[in-house]
């Protein structure tokens, strides 16, 4: 006798016997046993979950003589000749290559027939979405008022494509995908019997690649057994199916944790160089992430993929591997269409490796919090351009960059009203021009007799002020109309503009020599104006919670960056 492969050898003959669909084969068994059985039925779910399996089950125990409690006996001549495919009354029809609607009309010319041996003619149509709609219409009076010996089983792995009327007439069961560890258990058995040495890790991995499927594991199993029958093992499960290994992934994981875009490369060569299927990779590479997010949430070694826990490179949180899974979900799709797959996996590694880490707003909360009285940076930048400068001291120690802390830090000043400040830095300047620039703010600290209600003359005559603008730069001139003189200390001059108007706050900068020469040729004095816009409001209680402040600037944060709280 030929060899037979194990997906036939180990397919169900009883109800008890299938995987995963207790609900369908408790039902059936039920039917059976009160006479409940209908004219037609439909069974819908995946590839190789048991379908047509069950079909021929249900057929068996309809026409098995000695059938008891829904039970076939299997040993009489029509089990067997069900079991085998050739029986007369149970008739398989596949619906791919008979879809027409000639094919149809003979089917609706043998329903008269009676069954030769058994109490049923049971027609099995398997895939039957790919039938036309026009032999769907044929079939439709036959489907709802068949002739009392005639039972219709429909096996379809798409049940969108089949027309409601069709479904409407029939009665439903939806077979669900197999757990991994049910296929496990299976192939154990399957081992057990075969006299085969395995290794648990091997198993998951082919269950996890048969996705839900017995026929696609036991198929697999099979071609492993075919390649080193002595044992399976992980390294023997990664080489007949090429797969990647896990050492490959926590490798890549590793370089963009580092953003080590080099290595990324280098280890996109050498996935090419090994023969592997891209999208293999691809997939591989996010059931990584995903087992590695499971491995920080959990702990739970059970959960992941493989049974073991993933170690993720220092640093790297759960927020970080989230934002590499998005865009390798992303991907993931997209090399489906792709016409060039390695430009986009390319592309794809180098945006993760360019990413910065992720900030909670917990951690951004904690920096405000330690930051809470430090001086801004633009206080410091302009305490720095008031003193005097050594024209020895170099230029990166007399100038400071603004960072995300001070940003922060700046909406956590003490009461009185928050303000965003430009202090411009004429540009072009090098350390030569230190002595220059010690001679202009010299000039600008020079004392300055200034008359009590300055301010006032000022507010005045500012709409004068901004008409002489005007005629020099409309655009200035403009960004001003709704501004307010809001204050005067010593020679500097606050102007409050509306919130509306912050792009333009730089542009402004780039013309104050303008406005400050205007206003000295108006009023007679030497003045410097600081343009702001207030963004919050003096608070009079200082018995405010904490807790209500940070709600503020939590809220400030979320709106600003366009972030989410979780």
């Amino acid at each position: 006798m030929s060899y037979q492969v194990l997906s036939r050898k180990w397919r169900p003959q009883v109800f008890e016997d299938l995987i995963g669909q207790a609900h369908v084969a408790q039902t059936l068994q039920n039917a059976l046993d009160r006479g409940r059985i209908a004219h037609a039925y439909i069974f819908t779910g995946p590839r190789g979950v048991g379908k047509t399996t069950t079909a021929r089950i249900l057929a068996k125990a309809l026409n098995c003589p000695n059938s008891s409690d829904g039970r076939p006996c299997n040993d009489c001549q029509i089990c067997q000749e069900i079991t085998r495919g050739n029986n007369l009354d149970v008739l398989e029809i596949d619906g791919a290559s008979n879809r027409g609607i000639d094919e149809i009309r003979e089917l609706r010319e043998a329903v008269k027939y009676p069954p030769t041996a058994g109490k049923y003619r049971i027609y099995i149509i398997d895939e039957v979405h790919m039938l036309t709609t026009q032999a769907f219409n044929a079939l439709l009076k036959t489907l709802e008022e068949p002739p009392s010996h005639i039972m219709f089983i429909l096996a379809t792995t798409d049940p969108q494509k089949v027309p409601q009327t069709i479904l409407s007439r029939t009665q439903r069961f939806d077979f669900r995908r197999i757990a991994t560890t049910e296929i496990i258990g299976l192939m154990k058995k399957v081992l057990d019997d075969e006299k085969v040495a395995y290794e648990e890790p091997a198993l998951a991995t082919l269950a996890r690649k048969a996705d839900g499927s017995i026929r696609d594991g036991l198929s697999l199993l099979d071609q492993v057994i075919a390649y080193h029958s002595d044992v399976i093992d992980e390294k023997t499960v990664v080489a007949v199916l090429g797969l990647v290994e896990d050492e490959f992934y926590a490798r890549l994981l590793e370089s963009i944790s580092k953003n080590d875009r080099k290595e990324v490369l280098a280890l996109v060569e050498k996935a090419f160089d090994g023969g592997y299927d891209i999208k293999e990779v691809t997939q591989g590479f996010n059931q990584f992430l995903r087992d590695g997010i499971l491995s920080i949430e959990t702990g739970d070694a059970a959960l992941t993929s493989k049974g073991m826990l993933v170690e993720i490179p220092e640093g790297m949180e759960t927020a970080d591997l989230i934002s590499l899974l998005n865009i390798g979900m992303e991907t993931e799709s997209q090399l489906r269409y792709a016409q060039q797959p390695r430009v986009l996996i390319e592309h794809t590694l180098l945006k993760m490796a360019s990413l910065d880490r992720v900030v909670s707003i917990q951690q951004v909360l904690a920096g405000i919090t330690a930051n809470k009285g430090r001086p801004t940076t633009a206080q410091t930048e302009t305490d720095a351009a008031a003193g005097s400068t050594s024209p020895s001291q170099p230029r990166d120690s007399q100038e400071k960059t603004q960072t995300a802390e001070d940003i922060f830090s700046q909406t956590s000043e003490p009461p009185r009203a928050n303000t965003r400040t430009f202090v411009r830095r004429t540009q072009g300047q090098n350390v030569g021009d230190a002595s220059e620039d010690q001679d202009h703010v010299s000039d600008q600290r020079t004392p300055q007799s200034l008359p009590p209600d300055a301010l006032n003359q000022i507010k005045a005559r500012w709409e004068t002020i901004l008409g002489e603008v005007a005629k020099h730069s409309q655009g200035t001139a403009a960004t001003l109309t709704d501004s307010a003189v809001a204050a005067l200390e010593g020679t500097s001059l606050t102007i409050h503009l509306p919130a509306r108007q912050s792009i333009h706050l730089k542009l402004l900068m780039d013309k104050r020599e303008l406005v400050e020469q205007i206003i000295k040729d108006t009023m007679g004095w030497q003045i410097q104006i600081l343009p702001t816009i207030p963004e919050t409001t003096v608070q009079e209680s200082h018995s405010k919670d904490t807790s209500s402040e940070e709600k503020s600037v939590l809220d400030e944060l979320i709106d600003t960056f366009k972030g989410e709280e979780y």
